[in-house]
C-alpha cells in the first residue's frame, strides 16, 4: 500500500476539502489508519485568540480523526489569499523544512496520509519559489485531481494533467464534482476528459445537500460516501 495521496484541484473552490473528507472517511471505514495533512491554509476562522482552519476541521470531524490542528496544518493564515501572500502579510512565511518535518512526524503515527493542496498545481507557497508542484514531488505522492463537472472543465482538467506530466507528477485519477447524469454536458465532459488525457475518472460526486464546510454541516455527505464507494476507488487510493 502506498503511504498516501495528494488531493489537488483544477482551481480554487472546486470542492477539494469535501472530496478529501469523503476519501478519508472511506479509507478509515475500510480499516486504514489514515490521517489528513495540509501544508498551508488561508482564510482561517478567528475565534477569540485562535485561528480555526475551517477546511481541516471539516475533514477531521467528518472522518472521525482526533488531531491537533498544528500537527496537521503547519501554516494557518487568516487572510483568504494565496499562501505566499498570506505568509508575507502575516509575517509567517511558509517553510519547506517545517512542512516536511511535520509531515514526517505524522507518518510515524499513521499508515496513510491524505494531503490536500491549496488551489491547483501552480500555487506559490512562499516567495522563494516553492510551489505546490514542488511539495508534491518532495512528498513523492501521486495525485487525485478534483475538477468541476460543468462547461470549461475539459480545458482546465487537460491543462492541469499536461502540466503534471511536464513536471513529473502522476495523476492517479480524476474526481468530477457537482456531476449529474441528467446533464448532457457533464456526461460528455467525463467521456472527453478520459479520451483526451488517457485518464481515469474514479468518482463522480453529485450536487450535495446541506453540506457547509465553514459551518461544519455535513448534510447528506455520509450517505453519499456509502453510495459512491467501490473497491475500485479504494484500489486507486491504495
Amino acid at each position: 500500500m502506498r503511504s498516501g495521496i495528494f488531493v489537488s484541484g483544477t482551481d480554487t473552490d472546486v470542492g477539494k476539502s469535501v472530496v478529501s473528507a469523503m476519501l478519508l472517511y472511506m479509507l478509515r471505514e475500510n480499516g486504514i489508519n489514515a490521517c489528513y495533512f495540509k501544508a498551508a491554509l488561508s482564510g482561517a476562522l478567528r475565534e477569540g485568540d485562535m485561528l480555526i482552519p475551517g477546511d481541516g476541521r471539516f475533514v477531521l470531524e467528518f472522518a472521525g480523526v482526533k488531531e491537533k490542528y498544528d500537527r496537521i496544518i503547519p501554516h494557518i493564515y487568516e487572510i483568504p489569499v494565496s499562501p505566499h501572500l498570506a505568509g508575507r502579510i502575516e509575517g509567517n512565511r511558509v517553510s519547506r523544512d517545517e512542512i516536511i518535518r511535520k509531515y514526517n512526524e505524522l507518518k510515524e503515527a499513521y499508515d496513510y496520509i491524505l494531503v490536500e493542496g491549496a488551489g491547483g498545481l501552480i500555487v506559490p507557497l512562499n516567495d522563494q519559489g516553492y510551489m505546490t508542484r514542488d511539495l508534491i514531488n518532495d512528498l513523492e505522492l501521486d495525485v487525485i485531481l478534483v475538477s468541476r463537472a460543468g462547461v470549461g472543465t475539459i480545458n482546465h482538467t487537460s491543462l492541469s494533467m499536461e502540466y503534471a506530466k511536464d513536471v513529473g507528477i502522476n495523476i492517479q485519477g480524476v474526481i468530477l464534482n457537482g456531476y449529474s447524469e441528467e446533464n448532457v454536458a457533464h456526461v460528455d465532459n467525463a467521456k472527453m476528459i478520459e479520451k483526451i488525457n488517457d485518464a481515469k475518472i474514479i468518482m463522480k460526486v453529485p450536487e450535495l445537500i446541506g453540506v457547509d464546510v465553514e459551518n461544519l454541516e455535513f448534510g447528506n455527505l455520509k450517505e453519499m460516501c456509502i453510495k459512491l464507494f467501490s473497491e475500485e476507488i479504494l484500489k486507486e487510493l491504495k
